[in-house]
């Protein structure tokens, strides 16, 4: 789908299948979802307006489960089609090239946009995955500088993204913005207690869930053994999300840099310099410290990350390492 071509200059292109892939599988669905969210309301009052006088029965199926899939069907359709479109509009003829202390890209299907993404200041690096994304082995980066600045060639913005990636193609282009950073050594997992609150949230969450329907269809409404069904699957699902919510979050540290990943079915990958940091924190409640944990609080250029329930000395260690390289990367 994607090419890296060798030359003088290294350049990323993309082609229409990444376009495609990339607005199926970038966060832009949903953007177009909760834009599209204010017409939800007219749209209801013109099908109660035209509805009485269309004959349904011609081309509606007889099942009301079958039409109420079809309709869901029909507007995912719609929606990925017009992410597809934007993806088209905004990043049609994509080129990425190297031009020494910056990466510059080209893209627009009717205006070509130049952006710059000055290497010097280049804060945190994002690897983005959808949940569809992992399934096709496609996702982004994002890229966040500080200080960017319009002038020159190309107009330098906060929020540099390349589409259309698979997984190999962002650690190469990864190494190229960082170089020296392979992301070779496998993410630490936090301590098993953050799988068990998790679990004890979902859990929590069933319980009310199963209370609702109670009052809803009333105790004789359904059979014993359904009710136990229900809790069964209930509790199966809860153990399930809680096992791929604690395997999903990890760090790493490689270097002079570190790692966080973070999500559930769609996740998200830091990447920046120890140095980077603007402060470090921990937080401890009054369980955290009862089990001997600890969350570290991370203030980047982008926003806080977190990691939740580290071991309290894998905290406070972490803590005094990223707070020298700080204190370092302030002396320079």
């Amino acid at each position: 789908m994607s090419k890296w071509c060798r030359r003088r200059r290294r350049a990323f292109r993309t082609d229409p299948g990444c376009l495609v892939l990339h607005g199926l599988t970038s966060r832009s669905i949903y953007v177009i979802a909760a834009m599209l969210s204010p017409l939800i309301r007219p749209l209801e009052r013109w099908i109660h307006d035209r509805l009485p006088q269309l004959d349904l029965q011609a081309w509606l199926p007889d099942s009301p489960l079958l039409a109420i899939g079809l309709g869901l069907l029909g507007v995912v359709a719609v929606l990925a089609l017009l992410a597809v479109l934007a993806a088209w509009w905004r990043f049609h003829g994509y080129v990425l090239r190297d031009d020494g202390e910056r990466q510059v890209q080209v893209s627009g299907l009717f205006a070509r946009q130049e952006q710059a993404l000055s290497l010097s200041r280049l804060q945190v690096v994002e690897w983005v995955q959808t949940g569809l994304g992992r399934l096709l082995g496609r996702g982004y980066l994002v890229c966040h500088q500080f200080g960017a600045m319009g002038g020159g060639g190309a107009a330098e913005s906060r929020r540099f993204l390349v589409p259309g990636l698979t997984a190999e193609q962002g650690r190469e282009l990864t190494a190229v913005l960082w170089p020296g950073l392979s992301m070779a050594q496998p993410l630490a997992r936090v301590d098993v207690i953050y799988r068990r609150v998790v679990l004890l949230r979902l859990l929590v969450a069933s319980a009310l869930l199963l209370l609702v329907v109670l009052g809803l269809v009333g105790p004789g409404g359904l059979a014993p053994g359904a009710w136990a069904a229900a809790a069964a699957t209930l509790l199966v699902i809860s153990a399930g999300v809680a096992q791929l919510r604690w395997m999903a979050m990890g760090w790493a540290l490689e270097g002079a840099h570190m790692r966080i990943r973070q999500g559930l079915w769609g996740q998200r990958t830091s990447l920046f310099p120890l140095h980077n940091l603007i402060s470090v924190g921990i937080q401890q409640s009054w369980l955290q410290r009862r089990r001997g944990v600890a969350t570290l609080q991370l203030d980047l250029a982008n926003g806080r990350l977190s990691l939740p329930y580290l071991p309290e000395r894998v905290a406070w260690r972490l803590a005094n390492r990223l707070l020298a390289s700080v204190e370092v990367g302030q002396a320079a």
